[in-house]
């Protein structure tokens, strides 16, 4: 994942807007559903290692 800063310049971009005219709330709103999708992504992620562990597991 990029640095916060970065994903922000990037969501800013991609509303071909003036950066001055943006709406800061739409941006930051942006930025949240970002972090929260990567935090399911990594919380999935490491479920699926879990239950293959188990499924490893000798006992």
């Amino acid at each position: 994942m990029k640095r916060p800063l970065d994903l922000l310049l990037d969501l800013a971009r991609a509303q071909k807007v003036d950066l001055g005219k943006i709406s800061i709330i739409a941006l930051v709103d942006q930025f949240l559903a970002v972090l929260e999708q990567a935090r399911r992504v990594r919380l999935e992620l490491a479920a699926d290692w879990l239950v293959m562990a188990a499924w490893l597991s000798p006992g």
